[in-house]
């Protein structure tokens, strides 16, 4: 799956690339229930290619390097399939890798916007707008890939985002209830984070997890005793490199700076894996490789689609339902 970043004066980043990220940092209030977006919005690509074709465009920066420059973008498949609408970028940092053969370019945008911090981008609800992303969908899955396993479904729901299936979902929880929750499911139209995005300032919309048939519900009390923290997050192509558990849930800890934001990013991009040169095989950039070049290494197209990652810390609440995976 490779894609193409449209802006208003052509494409940005080069013809096609593999990888993209986008990130959305979050809070439901104390008692009110009311959700807000931190200071931690972004959208990042990653591209690659040969010494042969170096032809990578980059990213506005603006005239005065004092002012931020925001630009509206379309995040195209290459296929012309999908859309992918973002407003109100302002680019922060590009990092851009060369060895003999290979070169690579890594950019780190953030969603200016209506939050508080005097900018003058567009409001919230309109930075995402997925609604020409596929026409299909995702139909939920009613088997593994070894159809003779038994299959739990897990289903979650958000305002407008129905019953979507999830691949994965981890919960921490002590004797009070459910302190932590993550689900990854496909990105598609309709996603938990445009729906997040539509929802800012508003109360927050009850979230659903269905196994097996059997609810699980958060955010359904009036109240809210402490305040919960959470992000969403879609990953394609290398930044799908990240483990399950630890360093899903690290993201929370994200840092507020783009700088820092790349460097995170950077650990993903150096380590990735390969998938369609034969076996898959493990790539990692260090000392004690960065001279051989028998390898283009350039990022291989990658045919998984995107997905899409929900985590929320709910913190010392009281008499959360636990999450009972096994009814």
């Amino acid at each position: 799956m490779t894609y193409q970043l449209q802006g208003s004066s052509g494409a940005v980043g080069g013809d096609s690339f593999e990888s993209f990220w986008l990130y959305l940092s979050f809070k439901v209030t104390k008692q009110t229930g009311i959700l807000q977006l931190q200071q931690r919005c972004y959208f990042a690509f990653y591209s690659t290619g040969t010494s042969g074709y170096r032809n990578i465009a980059m990213p506005p920066f603006g005239d005065d390097p004092a002012s931020v420059q925001v630009q509206d973008y379309k995040l195209v498949d290459t296929a012309g399939q999908r859309t992918l609408q973002l407003n109100s970028l302002a680019l922060v940092e590009t990092r851009t890798t060369e060895f003999s053969n290979e070169y690579s370019q890594l950019s780190v945008f953030r969603f200016v916007g209506k939050q508080g911090d005097g900018n003058t981008g567009a409001s919230p609800d309109s930075w995402i707008n997925d609604g020409a992303w596929g026409s299909d969908g995702h139909q939920a899955r009613d088997r593994n890939e070894r159809p003779e396993d038994p299959f739990i479904p897990h289903l979650i729901s958000f305002d407008n985002c129905k019953e979507r299936d999830c691949f994965w979902v981890m919960s921490r929880e002590n004797q009070k209830g459910v302190q932590r929750l993550s689900t990854i499911l496909p990105f598609d139209q309709g996603s938990i984070s445009s729906n997040l995005l539509q929802n800012v300032g508003k109360k927050m919309p009850e979230l659903e997890l269905k196994i097996n048939d059997n609810p699980w519900k958060g955010f359904a009390e009036e109240k809210h005793p402490d305040e919960t923290v959470g992000f969403s997050m879609i990953c394609a192509g290398a930044f799908r490199e990240m483990s399950l558990g630890k360093e899903v849930e690290e993201w929370r800890n994200l840092p507020g700076g783009g700088s820092e934001v790349l460097d995170y990013l950077s650990d993903y991009v150096e380590r990735r894996a390969r998938f369609t040169r034969g076996p898959k095989r493990k790539l990692e950039r260090c000392l004690q490789n960065i001279e051989m070049s028998d390898d283009d290494t350039v990022v291989d197209t990658d045919s998984r689609d995107p997905v899409e990652v929900l985590h929320l810390d709910f913190g010392q609440l009281h008499k959360v339902q636990p999450l009972d995976m096994f009814r």
